[in-house]
């Protein structure tokens, strides 16, 4: 090799920074966004009708309802909330008012981002044998209604429903899980 060789002249500059200039600097450090927010299903208000019908079949005064909410196709569970109210002394003996509860999973609460794609639909019995939020075999003694499929995005607002004995449920997007 000559000494020449080694020497850098301006036209070796010049080559060498329109070289380096094309080339992207990456940085040793990897940057992440934070995962995007998660909303809670919310039923914020509900009415069941011919509780006592229910009550009547198993001499309690104690009732269960769940509500579950499932994907269309295939029919699987996806989360479900539970109420157990005590109905003696009720002024309207024949129906129940839920005033606010939130879907739940074996994990924790069911978020409104993992069923916005899905078509999915609600049902609403009384407690089954394994209760919410553990899924299991739907074994209900009765089942006060079941909602037409809809898009699972509509509860990005807050939507009224109405099926079988269910004459009034109210269930939306709620708030952030943390």
């Amino acid at each position: 090799m000559k000494r020449a060789d080694f020497i850098i002249t301006p036209i070796k500059l010049v080559a060498l920074a329109i070289i380096c200039s094309s080339c992207e600097e990456k940085s040793p450090v990897a940057s992440f966004d934070p995962p995007p927010p998660k909303h809670r299903i919310e039923i914020s208000q509900m009415k069941v009708l011919n509780v006592s019908e229910w009550l009547f079949f198993h001499e309690t005064d104690i009732i269960e309802v769940e509500v579950h909410l499932r994907e269309y196709i295939p029919d699987r569970f996806l989360g479900c909330a539970r109420w157990s109210v005590n109905v003696v002394g009720s002024a309207r003996f024949d129906t129940l008012y839920v005033r606010s509860g939130n879907l739940q999973t074996e994990k924790g609460y069911l978020s409104y981002e993992e069923i916005e794609d899905k078509r999915v639909y609600l049902e609403v019995i009384e407690d089954d044998l394994i209760p919410c939020p553990q899924k299991g075999l739907f074994d209900s003694f009765f089942r006060y209604g079941k909602s037409d499929p809809f898009d699972g995005h509509l509860l990005g607002t807050p939507q009224t429903m109405r099926f079988g004995y269910v004459p009034l449920i109210r269930i939306s997007k709620g708030k952030r899980i943390n």
